[in-house]
């Protein structure tokens, strides 16, 4: 497949978040913005956007929207992965 995107701009497998990361990863993908979060965590708005450009490094996004687009993805792929599982309890006779 070609595309038109720089090489670096490809989403990265799986990253190691840190638990502040974590948090915020959560949060983007329940929909809150940049200003919600910083006001929610208390978190002053440098240490915020250093924090989101790491986060932006991690996941390969080049923009805030590409960042929620993916901690999106990876909510929807998370709750796909439970649905799938089919357990088949038997009991004994």
């Amino acid at each position: 497949m070609i595309t038109n995107e720089p090489h670096d701009s490809v989403p990265l497998p799986d990253p190691a978040f840190t638990v502040e990361e974590s948090i915020v990863m959560r949060a983007f993908a329940a929909g809150q913005s940049d200003k919600q979060l910083c006001s929610d965590l208390h978190l002053p708005v440098q240490s915020f956007y250093r924090l989101r450009r790491n986060l932006m490094e991690k996941t390969g996004t080049r923009d805030s929207a590409g960042l929620h687009v993916w901690a999106l993805r990876q909510r929807e792929r998370g709750e796909s992965r439970g649905a799938e599982r089919h357990y088949k309890w038997r009991n004994p006779k």
